[in-house]
């Protein structure tokens, strides 16, 4: 079987458009991804490798990394720890030399494009925070959690989102409007 060719690329749609509907394996959270973000496994994040690009694109260097992990992107089920990498990142083209532990060359990255930087700190760029929670076999994992503003931000981000597409489908297909009267 030919190995898929984008890697850890997701492919979907925009946060704008509705995003690609994920969940955590492990909490059942559910979480929204974005195409042309780049999953890396918490096995490649949390390893204590060190590594040394040369002359590489972002791209290039996530590439190396989800190989050498073997990490196998699900698209709609993520496991606790995993990363997430900005789109802002991965269509970076500009090649630069990074060394370091996976965890700190992505943390580079995303510093870079003022994106989330390492799962585990107690912010984010767009809201949210990290709550710990103690799974069934007793171990702590930090989850993202939002406040009750930003859970109904995101819904009439979403809700709008969904508006605009039935707004496009009506003025192409106007025999279908009685579908989207509600929305």
């Amino acid at each position: 079987m030919t190995p898929p060719k984008n890697k850890g690329l997701f492919i979907g749609n925009s946060h704008s458009n509705g995003g690609i509907p994920s969940k955590v394996k492990e909490t059942g959270q559910l979480i929204e991804i974005e195409g042309d973000e780049y999953y890396i496994c918490r096995e490649a994040f949390n390893s204590s490798d060190t590594f040394t690009f040369v002359n590489n694109t972002n791209k290039q260097i996530l590439e190396k990394i989800y190989s050498k992990y073997s990490c196998k992107l699900n698209q709609s089920l993520m496991e606790a720890g995993d990363f997430i990498v900005c789109k802002l990142v991965v269509k970076d083209t500009k090649k630069r030399n990074r060394s370091g532990t996976v965890k700190s060359i992505l943390n580079e990255m995303q510093a870079e494009k003022s994106c989330k930087v390492e799962n585990g700190s107690n912010s984010f760029k767009l809201g949210g925070r990290f709550k710990e929670v103690t799974k069934k076999d007793g171990t702590k994992e930090k989850i993202k959690v939002y406040s009750e503003e930003e859970l109904l931000k995101r819904s009439q981000k979403k809700k709008d989102s969904l508006k605009n597409i039935a707004q496009n489908i009506n003025a192409v297909y106007p025999s279908l409007s009685s579908i989207f009267k509600k929305l």
